[in-house]
């Protein structure tokens, strides 16, 4: 998320995407980590981790 952020705001500071988008891109990130953080004790979580009971939580979260 966070390479995908970086290039995302290099695209807003050249007025190619709307600062709005970027926002909520990291809204997006934030809700993730602390969604990852309260329900795995982890920092992070590997892609192969994520399964459809991953994505049901995260969207009740």
């Amino acid at each position: 998320m966070n390479a995908h952020n970086f290039f995302f705001t290099k695209r807003v500071n050249t007025g190619e995407r709307a600062l709005a988008s970027l926002q909520k891109y990291k809204r997006a990130k934030d809700i993730l980590i602390s969604f990852v953080s309260d329900n795995y004790k982890k920092k992070d979580l590997p892609a192969s981790e994520i399964s459809i009971s991953f994505i049901f939580k995260l969207k009740q979260f």
